[in-house]
């Protein structure tokens, strides 16, 4: 095969690699967006079925064991009791299905669901999505406290110096590496 023929090939082969990736990388984000939006409806209906029943507390444990049970026979793994108040969780933490981003996976909202501070769960999910961090970036950047160590050093810096963290309300992690890198 003549060398022309070679290149020829390799580019029609790099070419249609690329193509088959980014088809891979769009499938994986539309599955993700999919999966959110279902478990975020699964979520409401567990909640709205809930405040029907005057005894929630013992009746949402109770319903929560049930359904775990029986989605997990008939659809498979993903659906235990945890993962079902997980559901609920994030039907409760973000009323409109809208703000969740699709750039997040539901282990990297499981993660941010366990975080009772909506300030701080709000940081840790823009500084996720604009750092592209990975689930177990997450977790590391959440168990040392990133949070809160930003806001230890924001409140250090004199108000007389001019910063653009002024007033600090948390933070973008964006931010303090600008002025810390100038």
């Amino acid at each position: 095969m003549p060398y022309e023929e070679i290149a020829s090939y390799e580019s029609v082969f790099n070419d249609i690699k690329l193509v088959l990736e980014q088809g891979r990388r769009h499938a994986v984000a539309h599955v993700n967006h999919e999966m959110l939006v279902t478990y975020w409806n699964i979520g409401r209906v567990i909640v709205e079925h809930e405040q029907t029943n005057p005894n929630r507390a013992e009746y949402g444990a109770a319903t929560l064991k049930r359904l775990s049970r029986e989605l997990t026979e008939e659809y498979g793994k993903g659906f235990s009791r945890s993962n079902l108040q997980n559901m609920r969780l994030l039907y409760l933490d973000y009323p409109i299905c809208q703000t969740l981003s699709g750039k997040l996976s539901w282990s990297h909202y499981c993660e941010l669901l366990i975080i009772s501070d909506p300030d701080k769960r709000s940081f840790y999910e823009r500084e996720a999505i604009a750092g592209g961090w990975s689930v177990r970036e997450l977790k590391r950047q959440i168990s040392t406290s990133l949070y809160e160590r930003l806001l230890q050093a924001c409140k250090a810096i004199p108000l007389s110096q001019p910063t653009e963290l002024a007033p600090c309300n948390p933070p973008r992690l964006s931010r303090i590496r600008t002025y810390s890198n100038s």
